[in-house]
């Protein structure tokens, strides 16, 4: 029942962005602005922070402060097997999206974002063929 009571919070750093919660509810994805770029996921039952997924690749624009990360917004597959999470940097240095496998809790592919720049968003979508080739 609903009583608009706060029942309890987590600590998961900084600016959470995106809140993801898989199909059992017993685990949350939160995408996090903060740099570096993390994700950080959640388990709800016991409200403790199980992981935090840093999901940015080290720069190829070297150390340089451009080459910080930050995160940004998030999307999680419909069985809760996978997280498509974006990451920001300076113009001037290639952002992305990463993957995350939720049951290994760690990014499984990164896929740059055309040229230089910053994403801003992404979504997911189940592809099935409509016509065959």
């Amino acid at each position: 029942r609903r009583t608009g009571v706060l029942l309890g919070s987590v600590a998961v750093g900084t600016e959470p962005e995106s809140l993801l919660l898989t199909p059992s509810e017993r685990t949350m994805a939160v995408s996090l602005r903060g740099s570096p770029a993390t994700v950080a996921i959640v388990d709800t039952a016991s409200e403790t922070l199980t992981a935090s997924v840093p999901i940015a690749p080290v720069a190829a624009c070297g150390a340089t402060a451009e080459a910080r990360s930050f995160g940004d917004l998030a999307v999680m597959t419909p069985d809760g097997d996978f997280v498509f999470a974006t990451f920001d940097r300076a113009a001037s240095c290639q952002g992305g999206v990463s993957v995350i496998d939720m049951r290994r809790r760690q990014v499984v592919a990164v896929w740059p974002y055309p040229g230089n720049g910053r994403p801003h968003g992404v979504a997911y979508t189940p592809y099935t063929p409509k016509f065959a080739r």
